[in-house]
């Protein structure tokens, strides 16, 4: 009975150790898998050509591996093994196409981490269409502020730099409502991009009345609208008209 038992699990196991090896086969991503001793354990034939696998290498240390494809895989797969939360990092492969490398680590049954996954998606047609509105913005001369999800600012032109006297470095990666010394910290503004705005995904001709540092008393009118990105990430395209010098104007012709 035990040895019944014995073969019956061995078969489940021998089941289990097939179907995922044709899931894997049958996955058209690049992914591989190493344990914590950073063998090889698992890979894709989509992985083959971009880390120069043969399927002989599996057990072997990927570090026995060289390959231009991703610059100090080593270290990367080292700190995901540390248990480390590792960003998407975007790379282009060898023939030029853009790819958004991800690894994870994975735990075994005593949760624990045992090993890590990494992965390469081909970005190279989102990348190329980003860069291009990115390209877009920036050429534009109404001030304009791209944020994402967080409402941190991913990007924003020169005509944004220039009207409001900022840098770079002051702006991007910031959150709306901590630039400028808070000075876009404004209920008004918080109740377009937390509430209206993702319930309209567009928002026209939004008055607000500040004074900012360099400039004085300011009369904006903001147009906003959300962007839905191809892989789902949310965006929001902020543009900026100042319309103080119309409102002084309308003010001493009713006078």
């Amino acid at each position: 009975t035990v040895n019944d038992e014995l073969r019956a699990h061995n078969l489940e196991q021998g089941a289990l150790s097939s179907d995922l090896r044709k899931l894997l086969e049958s996955i058209n991503v690049p992914l591989v898998m190493v344990g914590k001793n950073l063998h090889i354990r698992w890979f894709t034939p989509a992985m083959e050509s971009l880390l120069h696998l043969l399927p002989t290498d599996q057990g072997r240390p990927i570090t026995d591996l060289h390959s231009a494809a991703i610059p100090n895989f080593r270290d990367l797969l080292l700190a995901a093994l540390a248990g480390e939360q590792n960003k998407n990092i975007e790379m282009e492969s060898p023939s030029g196409r853009w790819l958004s490398l991800r690894i994870l680590p994975y735990r075994g049954p005593d949760n624990t981490i045992d090993g890590a996954i990494a992965t390469l998606v081909d970005i190279d047609d989102l990348k190329r269409a980003r860069d291009f509105a990115e390209a877009v913005v920036a050429t534009v001369r109404e001030p304009l502020l791209v944020l994402d999800a967080g409402l941190r600012v991913r990007t924003a032109n020169q005509a944004f730099y220039g009207l409001f006297h900022m840098e770079i470095k002051d702006v991007v990666g910031h959150q709306i409502y901590g630039v400028g010394g808070r000075r876009w910290d404004i209920p008004k503004l918080r109740e377009l991009l937390e509430n209206i705005l993702p319930k309209q995904t567009v928002m026209m001709d939004f008055e607000l009345e500040q004074t900012y540092p360099g400039i004085g008393l300011r009369t904006l009118l903001l147009q906003a609208r959300e962007i839905r990105q191809g892989d789902g990430e949310r965006m929001i395209l902020l543009a900026v008209d100042d319309i103080t010098a119309a409102r002084r104007a309308k003010a001493l012709a009713g006078k």
